[in-house]
C-alpha cells in the first residue's frame, strides 16, 4: 500500500510519451504535456519516447516534445527527451535503449519516502524493460498510467495495453505502486471541442496558439476544424495530481489487476492494491486544463 495517496506538493516527475507529429495526428499528448509544463506542481526531469524504431519515428516523437518546450519556454530542456527503442519488448532479449537506461539510474536517486513519479501516456515498453533488467527499480517509483479501460468495461482491449502486451503485463504483475487511469469509461468522457479551444486559448500565449495550430493541421478544411470534437485521454493523468479543494478526478484503492490473452481484467491476487481513477467532473476538468494552458 505504499505510496498509493496522491502526494501533496511538488514532485519530480518522468513523462514516457508516445507523442508524434508529422506521422500521425494525435493531439491528446500535446494537451496533457502543455499542461504539465504549465504547472509548478510537476518538475520534470526527463522525456521517455515510446518506440523510435528508425529515424524518421524519433525526429517524429522528438520534434513534437521539441515544440511543445518552445512554445512554453522551455527550450533548454531538449537535453531531457530520451530516445526509445527500436522494437517492442523481447523478454528472452530485451533492448537497453536510452530511455530504459536512464529510468534505471534515475530510479536510484529516489526511495519508497521520496519516489520518482512516472507519468506513462502511451505504451508500457520503456518501463517495462526497466522493471525486466532491474525489478529494484519498483523500490523507488510511483506510475501513473493512462492505459486499459474500466473495470466495467466489457474488455480491456486498449492500445497503450495491446501495443506491448509483454510490457504491459510485467508492470501490471509487479510490486511497483501503480495509479491507473482507464481510457474508455472514464478518461473517454474528457472531450473538447474545437470552439471551447479557441475561446479558451487562441491567443492567450504560445502554448495556446501552437495548440490551436496544430488542431488546425489535423483538419483538411475550415468546416472540419469548426466541427471537430477530440478526446483528450491523457490529460486526466496530470490532473488527478492537480486537485486541491475540488474534485476533478474521482478515485479509490482498488485490487490489483493483471491482463488474460484475450484482453479482459483478471483479479487473481486481493493482497495487492492500486489507486485507481473511476470518474472525472468533465466541466471542472476541462476548464482547470484550459486555463492552465492558457495562462
Amino acid at each position: 500500500m505504499h505510496n498509493l495517496k496522491l502526494p501533496k506538493g511538488k514532485i519530480d516527475v518522468v513523462i514516457d510519451t508516445a507523442i508524434a507529429v508529422g506521422y500521425y495526428m494525435e493531439c491528446d499528448e500535446q494537451f496533457a504535456i502543455g499542461y504539465m509544463l504549465n504547472e509548478e506542481k510537476f518538475n520534470i526531469k526527463a522525456f521517455y519516447l515510446d518506440l523510435t524504431q528508425n529515424d524518421h519515428w524519433y525526429s517524429c516523437r522528438y520534434n513534437a516534445v521539441k515544440d511543445l518546450l518552445i512554445a512554453t519556454d522551455n527550450e533548454d530542456k531538449c537535453s531531457l527527451i530520451k530516445k526509445g527503442g527500436h522494437r517492442r519488448l523481447d523478454i528472452s532479449n530485451p533492448e537497453k535503449s536510452e530511455s530504459v537506461l536512464d529510468l534505471i539510474e534515475r530510479a536510484k536517486k529516489y526511495s519508497k519516502e521520496n519516489p520518482l513519479y512516472v507519468f506513462a501516456i502511451g505504451t508500457m515498453t520503456n518501463i517495462g524493460t526497466a522493471l525486466l533488467l532491474d525489478p529494484s527499480v519498483a523500490e523507488n517509483i510511483v506510475i501513473m498510467w493512462v492505459g486499459g479501460h474500466s473495470f466495467d468495461h466489457h474488455d480491456t482491449d486498449e492500445y497503450n495495453l495491446k501495443s506491448d502486451f509483454a510490457a504491459a503485463k510485467i508492470v501490471l504483475e509487479s510490486d511497483v505502486p501503480l495509479i491507473l487511469v482507464p481510457c474508455m469509461g472514464v478518461s473517454s468522457k474528457l472531450v473538447v471541442s474545437t470552439d471551447e479551444c479557441v475561446e479558451a486559448l487562441e491567443g492567450k500565449n504560445a502554448l495556446g496558439d501552437y495548440i490551436i495550430d496544430y488542431l488546425h493541421k489535423m483538419a483538411p478544411n475550415e468546416e472540419n476544424f469548426k466541427a471537430m470534437k477530440r478526446i483528450i485521454w491523457d490529460g486526466v493523468g496530470p490532473a488527478l495530481f492537480l486537485q486541491n479543494e475540488q474534485e476533478i478526478v474521482k478515485y479509490r484503492v482498488e485490487n490489483r489487476p493483471t491482463v488474460s490473452e484475450d484482453m479482459h481484467w483478471v483479479f487473481n491476487d486481493e493482497s495487492k492494491k492500486i489507486l485507481y481513477a473511476y470518474d472525472i467532473d468533465v466541466e471542472k476538468l476541462k476548464k482547470h486544463m484550459l486555463d492552465t494552458i492558457s495562462k
